[in-house]
């Protein structure tokens, strides 16, 4: 059962327009999962919490349970902020958008806290200048895979056998595995990157690797997160 009063970081998933000046907020934490709260007067000219609850950002925030099931914010503040080079690029500010609906779909009130570092660590890296999305994509839903016990076989084909190395594969999207097919759309490349960022808890880019197989291999882990999401 949750306390009645929580102290936590927290990053805002989704927030909506509630009355005059309040919001309804969907927030992410380490500690306590996934929570619904309210915060109030914060549309207000001057509000002391609208700088704590903003979106591409790190915040710690302090609640409190009212007679319902819904918290109140009594404190926020915003530790880091990582919309500087995001809303800039359209390309990325709608993929940081669509990572934070990704969590908020596939975490239950009061759960999910272990999706909190992968998300911030993605939010960190979508902000940096050089980023390349592709690699990032692939490696933030690998993680999502992970965590919903979806991750694809990167060890054996869809017979059992091992992957064979200088093949053509084809992807089961059924069976999450792969298949030998000389007419497939993935090769010995594309096991070596997914299976290098399945590998990494933490984001780290590949190089000397072709823009071929890493666009391939983002369509591949974006369609099996999606089928998560759906």
């Amino acid at each position: 059962m949750l306390e009645k009063n929580i102290s936590d970081d927290a990053i805002v998933l989704s927030r909506v327009n509630f009355g005059e000046k309040d919001r309804i907020l969907t927030v992410i934490t380490p500690n306590h999962g996934k929570l619904k709260l309210v915060a109030k007067s914060v549309r207000s000219s001057g509000s002391k919490l609208a700088g704590g609850i903003e979106l591409f950002s790190e915040n710690h925030i302090v609640l409190v349970r009212g007679r319902s099931d819904m918290f109140t914010l009594i404190s926020s503040k915003m530790k880091n902020f990582f919309g500087n080079n995001t809303p800039k690029d359209i390309k990325k500010s709608e993929y940081a958008y669509n990572s934070l609906k990704s969590v908020n779909k596939l975490t239950p009130d009061g759960a999910g806290g272990e999706y909190y570092s992968y998300l911030l660590e993605n939010l960190k890296k979508i902000n940096e200048n050089d980023v390349d999305i592709n690699q990032l994509k692939i490696w933030f839903s690998l993680k999502i895979l992970k965590l919903t016990g979806s991750t694809p076989n990167l060890k054996t084909l869809k017979d059992g056998q091992p992957i064979p190395a200088d093949e053509k594969y084809s992807f089961d999207y059924d069976n999450h595995c792969f298949f030998v097919d000389q007419n497939g759309n993935f090769t010995s490349d594309s096991i070596k990157i997914l299976r290098y960022f399945d590998g990494r808890e933490t984001f780290k880019p590949i190089s000397n690797c072709p823009n071929d197989a890493i666009s391939k291999c983002c369509v591949l882990t974006d369609r099996l997160e999606s089928q998560q999401t759906a």
